[in-house]
């Protein structure tokens, strides 16, 4: 075999193993995005947090806002108490959508809050995520509310 021949050899081997790599990193990067979403009651939630971690939920929820966090909870209006919301019974609300979309998505959520109904939120859940001052806390990305 001739010097050029191996060098062209190499170069297929080169080419084929970065196409493998890519086409297996893709493989991979599929099967973590999971853009099912799972209908599931916000006790289940609390209690099996560990199954949803990054998945898109859809929960029935209470909307609190208090002065520097807004959260959900699974209880009514007239149970919930916003000044010291037990950390386990909530979940920390943020919109990363466009700012006219999370302008809708606050309003709705507002609205819920002045009327005191649940509202229905999909979005992508984080199970116990660390915060600073607070410790473990729960996150939900809303991407939709209903009525």
């Amino acid at each position: 075999m001739t010097l050029l021949a191996i060098m062209k050899r190499f170069r297929i081997q080169i080419m084929l193993s970065i196409l493998t790599l890519t086409i297996g990193v893709f493989a991979v990067w599929l099967a973590k995005y999971d853009s099912n979403i799972y209908p599931v009651e916000f006790s289940e939630l609390m209690r099996e947090s560990k199954n949803y971690d990054g998945k898109i939920v859809e929960i029935k929820a209470s909307f609190l806002q208090g002065f520097e966090a807004m959260f959900l909870t699974g209880k009514d209006h007239k149970e919930a108490k916003m000044e010291y919301p037990n950390i386990n019974e909530v979940i920390s609300a943020k919109c990363l959508l466009a700012e006219e979309s999370c302008r809708k998505v606050f309003d709705s959520l507002h609205e819920s809050q002045e009327r005191q109904e649940k509202i229905t939120v999909i979005g992508r859940y984080r199970d116990s995520e660390y915060q600073e001052y607070d410790g473990y806390i729960h996150k939900i990305e809303i991407l939709e509310v209903k009525p």
